[in-house]
């Protein structure tokens, strides 16, 4: 083949015109930008949980929408026990013995529905209001709602003469005997050695809040409360783990001390795209919690 006709050969096959240029740079492009992405998905990116990687967007766009729903809940919850109550104003308060007055008398000088089942707890294991400072001991009752009732309160003479005549004796070492820590209330935690009202009112609330404990351990999760004080304590305490309550992963509303707020979100997504969480195992890898916090979580936890 001769040199001309050999360009004319490759002018003839390997030409572009104006518009076949532009469309070559085109196709290009949209090569170049297809390999970038690529790249920048499969070797840039931290490789997300195997288990959420396919509702990985999804979950993003309901972290937000999570947001807003943990103040709404928290509302809810804080406008649903203020809805227990009966307001003061509704009756004039009048004389009363704080031994024999019924719920709904309670309610009527302002208290809700769980100060008045504490009281009605204490009363039930053999308590008794023997002098008005007992009321200010009892958790749940502020110091301004016993300055409020203080000057009403009526106790029996035969239990005021009671405590005048034991006033004198000399003082006897009291014995304690051992409790449930999972049911007893403040009366009855504060006569523990180095505890007091103050603790006593921080134990059982942080229990309240728990649902209940299964280690005299966790004790020590408790503010003020140190590894001496719960030595000395320790002997007078059992624990009875029938009485946990458990929270259900499965429900609207998830709280709990050991479940971080993003934890609960991402159960509440997971739920929304998967349905109901079927077992402990399942829960662990979806919140890919610690395996300590995983071990605490375990006896609080209910499938229903």
């Amino acid at each position: 083949m001769s040199r001309s006709k050999f360009k004319s050969f490759l002018r003839d096959y390997f030409t572009l015109t104006s518009r076949e240029r532009r469309g070559a740079f085109v196709l290009s492009l949209i090569i170049f930008l297809q390999l970038a992405t690529i790249i920048w998905k499969n070797y840039t990116r931290s490789p997300p949980s195997i288990l959420l990687e396919p509702h990985a967007m999804k979950l993003y766009q309901f972290e937000k929408e999570m947001q807003n729903i943990d103040s709404i809940t928290e509302k809810k919850w804080d406008a649903d026990f203020q809805k227990r109550a009966i307001p003061t104003a509704e009756l004039p308060l009048t004389k009363f013995n704080p031994n024999t007055i019924t719920d709904a008398q309670w309610m009527a000088m302002g208290l809700s529905q769980k100060q008045v089942r504490i009281i009605r707890n204490y009363l039930h294991k053999g308590g008794s209001f023997e002098s008005k400072e007992t009321l200010s001991k009892i958790y749940g009752i502020s110091s301004e709602m016993y300055l409020k009732l203080a000057p009403y309160i009526s106790i029996p003479e035969d239990l005021s003469d009671k405590k005048e005549h034991f006033k004198n004796k000399p003082k006897s070492k009291k014995v304690i005997t051992q409790i449930n820590l999972n049911n007893a209330d403040t009366i009855q935690l504060a006569e523990l050695p180095l505890v007091g009202p103050g603790r006593a009112r921080m134990i059982y609330k942080y229990r309240e809040a728990l649902g209940g404990f299964y280690d005299l351990n966790q004790l020590l999760e408790v503010f003020t409360i140190d590894s001496v004080t719960l030595k000395e304590i320790a002997p007078f305490l059992f624990i009875d783990t029938l009485l946990i309550h458990k929270i259900n992963i499965n429900s609207e509303l998830i709280k709990h001390p050991y479940l971080s707020k993003q934890t609960s979100r991402i159960i509440q997504s997971y739920r929304k795209q998967h349905g109901a969480i079927r077992g402990i195992k399942e829960l662990e890898i979806i919140t890919q919690i610690d395996h300590e916090m995983y071990s605490k979580l375990v006896p609080y936890v209910a499938f229903e």
